[in-house]
């Protein structure tokens, strides 16, 4: 997101200043005075706008990143695993509105206020981009509650690619890709798929701990490094 969109950066900063200061909020002696809503309606104002523009530039990445997701998935699984993911969010009734950025702001808005009894007794903000998650969902089934350790390295995997492609059409160069012990816990078949695709157009750094993984062709055409 930083590097589409350098802004994001700044945005995500302020609004967890603003949550931070929030928290303070509930720890010290000012809510325990009559009119501290005032200073919650400021807070929840504040929140609202940025985290409204920090969930609008989340879900623009997603369906930009989402093509090349499905592709690289298709890839490293040999066809055999489709991926979709959900952004779960605060206000995901929103979603089909997610260009209306004053129609968002008023529902986190309102979501802000209506969980305030509860933020009462725990002293925690219940509604934000803070509380924002991705699920991931392979032929329909959750990755996350029932997808095997190689699948969900799969999907790790297919993200980094997905990134790579992404910035490289945005950005209209190569960037260098990293990899830290990628062939953990991936199966033969996905190990040579990965391998046969990293390198071809751009710079890529692989660490491991054992060469035996990796083929001769690719060792060949490699250059080794030993620490």
């Amino acid at each position: 997101m930083t590097q589409l969109e350098p802004v994001y950066s700044e945005l995500l900063s302020r609004f967890n200043k603003l949550l931070k200061q929030r928290s303070h909020f509930w720890r010290s002696d000012i809510s325990k005075q009559k009119d501290y809503y005032s200073l919650l309606d400021s807070f929840d104002s504040q929140m609202a706008l940025l985290g409204t523009r920090i969930y609008r530039r989340r879900k623009r990445a997603l369906n930009k990143l989402s093509p090349f997701i499905q592709y690289w998935q298709n890839k490293l699984s040999k066809s055999r695993e489709n991926i979709k993911f959900n952004y779960i969010s605060s206000i995901q009734t929103m979603d089909n509105n997610e260009d209306d950025e004053a129609a968002i702001m008023a529902e986190l808005n309102t979501k802000l206020l209506n969980q305030r009894d509860l933020e009462v007794v725990t002293g925690k903000c219940s509604v934000g981009p803070h509380r924002d998650d991705i699920e991931f969902l392979i032929n329909d089934i959750s990755v996350r509650k029932y997808g095997s350790s190689g699948q969900q390295r799969t999907i790790t995997l297919a993200l980094k690619m997905a990134e790579l492609d992404l910035l490289r059409k945005i950005l209209v160069m190569d960037p260098i890709l990293v990899l830290d012990d990628v062939l953990a816990e991936l199966d033969i078949v996905r190990q040579n798929l990965l391998l046969e695709a990293v390198g071809n157009e751009s710079q890529c750094f692989i660490s491991a701990t054992h060469l035996d993984k990796f083929s001769d062709e690719f060792l060949k055409t490699s250059q080794i490094v030993y620490l």
